[in-house]
């Protein structure tokens, strides 16, 4: 198997990560405010408002999953910590929508 191709075949392990960091963006993403379930986060007023008065929280989450995972070594929580970089990154990459 080689990263560039067959790691993201349907029913490898990354393909499964990576689903399953989708599914936390789009759904329990969604029903906790996050995500419009476009995965587009500058979109719902939650997320907004966490970016402008609290920088970095999603920084803080992934330290904390990664605490825990490191005592708990659950792999949920590595599915958690991707979700949440990921949201960082759009809101790195999509400032300017966040502070219209």
């Amino acid at each position: 198997m080689t990263l560039e191709t067959d790691a993201l075949e349907p029913g490898t392990p990354l393909n499964e990560f990576l689903s399953q960091v989708v599914k936390i963006l789009t759904s329990s993403a969604k029903d906790k405010g996050y995500s419009d379930g476009e995965v587009n986060v500058y979109k719902n007023e939650l997320m907004g408002f966490t970016s402008k008065n609290f920088p970095g929280h999603a920084l803080g989450e992934i330290v904390y999953k990664a605490i825990r995972y490191r005592s708990k070594h659950n792999p949920q929580d590595l599915v958690k910590i991707a979700a949440w970089a990921a949201l960082q990154y759009l809101e790195d990459t999509n400032e300017s929508k966040i502070s219209s």
